[in-house]
């Protein structure tokens, strides 16, 4: 016969033994639960419209493995091509993005329009890393509802050793027959839209391309390295922004990195939300590991412009690279055309040509 001491060993046994095979059923529960919402998270894809180049096939996939969430990426070619997959994508929700990448000077007309939704800062744990010299810039719209990533400011790469009489404005760079077929530029409307206005050319579209291709080659492609350019009959001065200066082949002391008079032309590339996203907190998953210090070096590198991130100074990258570098140049505000058609009509100029 049992005695009560044994009775009562059993029963605790019993009960012990039931707490454990509850303990276990509950944490194989929570661990199918947990399972269950990665899967879940699994199926979510982030659409994302951007620039060929920007996000490398290394970058997405490590975003990928540590939040669980697909990444399907657009690449268009220039801000003529962007604007246009914007503009159908707005009109149509069933083709929408959830992030889209677009230079600064798209922004306002953008934001006018309702083809970008703001982000919200709460929920970017790395916002403190953007370097606040890109909140307010002059000419450029007040960064509150975009995330700028990358800067550049247009300047003029010439071989040494300068000439004395290197031009000290960029009309005379275009005018002067000295410099006639020595000068390389990417296929930029931007860019020739701010040089027609320095030359006295805009708003005639047909007269500033004339002007400006006269004197130098534009290269087709927007997206253009400076190592291209530089074999384009072997120029020697090209047109690029500031932070292909830190990159070969520029990177030789062979070539100096100036900016004639008034000063240079500043852009920034960011990222905001389109209006029809559904995957919003998602999408500030990815924009906040974007702004993570060695993603904010992938892109620098990928895209071989300077960063927003202020990380990017303590790195062994060149100083050029970094934020603070935008005190140490001087910038020359010019008007953005309001209406974008103007810079369709530039493309189609430029197109033209390269026919």
């Amino acid at each position: 016969m049992m005695t009560g001491a044994r009775k009562k060993i059993t029963i605790l046994s019993i009960l012990l033994g039931a707490a454990l095979i509850g303990a276990a059923v509950g944490v194989y529960l929570n661990l199918q639960l947990n399972r269950e919402k990665e899967l879940e998270r699994a199926r979510v894809t982030l659409r994302v419209l951007t620039y060929k180049g920007l996000l490398s096939a290394n970058l997405l996939k490590e975003f990928e493995e540590h939040a669980q969430i697909r990444v399907q990426t657009e690449e268009v070619a220039n801000p003529e091509e962007l604007w246009d997959r914007l503009e159908t994508s707005a009109l149509n929700p069933s083709q929408a993005f959830d992030l889209v990448s677009l230079f600064s000077y798209q922004v306002p007309l953008a934001a006018q329009l309702g083809r970008i939704r703001a982000i919200d800062e709460e929920k970017l744990p790395n916002i403190g890393l953007v370097s606040p010299d890109f909140r307010y810039l002059p000419g450029e719209p007040a960064f509150k509802g975009v995330l700028p990533v990358l800067w550049g400011v247009v300047g003029v790469m010439h071989r040494e050793p300068t000439p004395p009489s290197f031009p000290k404005s960029w009309r005379e760079l275009f005018s002067e027959n000295r410099f006639k077929g020595k000068l390389a530029l990417p296929s930029s409307t931007f860019l020739v839209w701010e040089l027609g206005e320095l030359l006295g050319t805009v708003p005639d579209l047909k007269k500033t391309v004339a002007k400006i291709t006269s004197h130098a080659v534009v290269v087709s492609d927007f997206l253009t390295p400076a190592s291209a350019l530089t074999n384009e009959s072997n120029p020697s001065v090209l047109v690029v922004s500031h932070g292909e200066a830190a990159f070969p082949p520029l990177q030789s002391p062979e070539w100096k990195f100036t900016i004639p008079g008034v000063g240079g032309f500043f852009w920034s590339l960011v990222f905001a939300l389109h209006p029809y996203s559904r995957k919003v907190n998602e999408a500030h998953e990815l924009l906040d590991f974007l702004l993570e210090f060695r993603s904010a070096l992938s892109l620098s590198e990928n895209f071989r412009q300077a960063s927003t991130n202020r990380r990017v100074e303590e790195s062994d990258l060149d100083a050029r690279l970094g934020p603070s570098y935008l005190r140490q140049i001087p910038l020359h505000s010019l008007e953005i055309p309001k209406d974008f058609n103007r810079a369709r009509e530039i493309r189609e100029l430029l197109n033209q040509l390269n026919q």
